[in-house]
């Protein structure tokens, strides 16, 4: 699990960690954005939120 504190946010932050084998979660925050990636090997999800927006994209990934 990534931890983000209050402190993260007023900086550009990227915080990555690997969850299981071939796992991963990526965590990036600023003022404007926050973006989370979750890479499970055979799919990646994608979240996006601005202060406007909220986008999700889910991506298969075929080997």
């Amino acid at each position: 699990m990534v931890d983000i504190e209050k402190e993260d946010l007023g900086s550009m932050n990227e915080k990555s960690s690997e969850i299981l084998s071939g796992m991963e979660l990526n965590v990036k925050l600023d003022r404007k954005k926050v973006e989370v990636k979750l890479n499970l090997g055979w799919m990646s999800m994608m979240i996006i939120q601005t202060p406007n927006r909220l986008s999700c994209g889910f991506f298969y990934i075929n080997k």
